[in-house]
């Protein structure tokens, strides 16, 4: 049987900053906007993918994020 690995927040924000490259290189402007959109889902699940690893004990996130949201770090702390 096919067992998928578990995705973790940092796949998310892969998929949302790949959708927004995908933007960035769209032709025509209803592609832009549905590349657009779509990196906001991916944005969506990453913060709910947060909140749930937050609930059950694994630690908190911090995002800090540039204004064009390009370029992120993430720094995980461990919480005891």
């Amino acid at each position: 049987m096919f067992t998928q690995k578990r995705k973790t927040p940092q796949d998310y924000i892969d998929r949302a900053t790949a959708s927004e490259a995908l933007a960035d290189a769209a032709t025509s402007p209803e592609t832009r906007e549905n590349m657009l959109y779509l990196a906001g889902r991916w944005r969506a699940v990453d913060d709910e993918a947060e909140a749930q690893q937050r609930r059950r004990g694994c630690g908190a996130t911090i995002k800090v994020r540039k204004p064009d949201n390009q370029d992120e770090k993430v720094v995980a702390l461990l919480v005891s």
